[in-house]
């Protein structure tokens, strides 16, 4: 009876364990098919075979099953299926004990032609150099597929060449352009694509860009920890007139949602400014900042550019450089300026603060934490001293120093900058030139 029974557990068992769970998955090779494929069995069973289940995914509709015997057999392919609908599957393999334990996947039949193009393609904001594009995203049911990305085209009246951007959020309906061709004719179109076909392009629009000469001529951000943008840029070409500078910034939500459009928020009345720091950021948040060259006038060129915040938290800064300048000066007292130059290519941290003590003094002076600005003026230090100045990066709880340099006040020192040598050495030459004038003309 014992013998029996084990052989009947034995058997139950040996059923049970041939019983193999298979890696099955579903996808149409063409706009009307579904192919259901797996991974053959290693060491085929002749007491086994295939059992694949698929149906619509509606509740109404009924399960289709279809039982494979050839153990070699990986796939099956079911023609005359609409486009891109949504399908149940399940292959498993079967003996006298039953089915496989396995679940159902949800697949798609195969992908077809996109039948909208994005529409009512606009541009606002133009400049020399940029615009902002704005489109109506299309339907999802148009796509006939797997959404990939939103191809935009550029190309321009000068060069035939066609550049191509790319967006791979379906619901983004806006997009920064930043490299138009100067004083041309641009033209842009967009088109929708799915991972297996492109769709038709929307209508081509014409974006005409003025001169660059007005504008700045570079213009970038660099984020500084995670709640402020380092601004810097390059004097404009045609500096006639030029008053200042005015920035902008607004934070951009979502895909293309933005806050209100701004007033200016920066008035910057030096033309010999070339940088500037937007404060009480948002962390890890996309921001799109502007500049404009003030001339006193209402027509303003501006420079658009985006980016992003770090994310959230404080990290250790690297050593920062900086750079100095000797301001007005009495007879006893002059005063420098320090510009804090942060290493923005990799950790430059948020802050600064300027210690300073007259060489071979044990005694530190220091500035208070500096957070809404790049420089600090430090007035009332005795001339004809030699002081040592230290830049402190800091980020939250983190500082680092940069290494110690020497500042001398001597009036000698101060007087013997690199202007007023070139001066001197010009006063010499014209000098020089006039007498050996008069020579010659007392020799004739």
């Amino acid at each position: 009876m014992c013998k029996i029974l084990f052989k009947i557990l034995f058997g139950l068992f040996y059923l049970a364990y041939q019983l193999w769970a298979l890696d099955f998955k579903g996808e149409g090779t063409t706009p009307t098919n579904l192919v259901i494929s797996w991974e053959p069995m290693s060491h085929p069973n002749p007491d086994l075979h295939y059992r694949v289940y698929w149906k619509r995914d509606f509740l109404t509709h009924d399960w289709n099953i279809e039982d494979i015997s050839n153990l070699k057999q990986n796939h099956i392919v079911i023609e005359n299926q609409p486009t891109f609908v949504r399908y149940l599957i399940k292959v498993v393999t079967v003996n006298q004990l039953g089915e496989s334990n396995s679940t159902f996947k949800a697949v798609y039949s195969g992908q077809g032609l996109p039948i909208e193009a994005p529409s009512n393609l606009t541009s606002t904001e133009t400049t020399s150099k940029s615009t902002i594009l704005h489109w109506n995203p299309v339907s999802r049911k148009t796509i006939n597929g797997h959404f990939k990305e939103y191809e935009i085209q550029i190309w321009n009246n000068i060069e035939s060449d066609i550049r191509k951007l790319y967006v791979e959020n379906f619901y983004t309906s806006e997009l920064l352009i930043t490299d138009l061709r100067s004083d041309a004719v641009n033209f842009v179109r967009i088109l929708a694509s799915n991972r297996k076909f492109q769709g038709s392009a929307s209508e081509t629009i014409e974006i005409k860009t003025p001169s660059h000469q007005g504008t700045v001529q570079t213009f970038d951000a660099f984020p500084l920890g995670s709640s402020a943008l380092l601004l810097r840029w390059t004097q404009p070409i045609v500096v006639d007139k030029l008053k200042g500078y005015k920035i902008s910034y607004e934070e951009i939500y979502g895909y293309s949602y933005i806050q209100s459009k701004p007033e200016w928020t920066l008035d910057i009345d030096n033309p010999q400014t070339n940088e500037a720091k937007l404060i009480d950021l948002r962390p890890d948040t996309k921001y799109r900042v502007r500049i404009a060259v003030n001339r006193g006038d209402s027509e303003v060129e501006k420079y658009v550019i985006e980016r992003r915040t770090n994310s959230n938290g404080s990290i250790k800064p690297d050593p920062s450089t900086f750079a100095w300048k000797l301001l007005d000066s009495n007879n006893d007292n002059t005063t420098i300026k320090v510009i804090w130059m942060p290493n923005v290519d990799g950790r430059p941290g948020l802050n600064f603060i300027v210690n300073y003590r007259i060489k071979g003094s044990s005694v530190w002076s220091s500035t208070n934490l500096i957070t809404t600005d790049t420089s600090v003026v430090i007035p009332e230090l005795p001339l004809n001293q030699v002081y040592e100045f230290i830049v402190v990066s800091v980020d939250g709880e983190y500082k680092t120093e940069s290494q110690i340099r020497e500042i001398s006040t001597h009036i000698e020192a101060s007087f013997l900058t690199i202007t007023n040598v070139i001066l001197i050495a010009a006063a010499i030459i014209l000098i020089l030139s006039i007498f050996v004038g008069i020579f010659w003309r007392v020799r004739k």
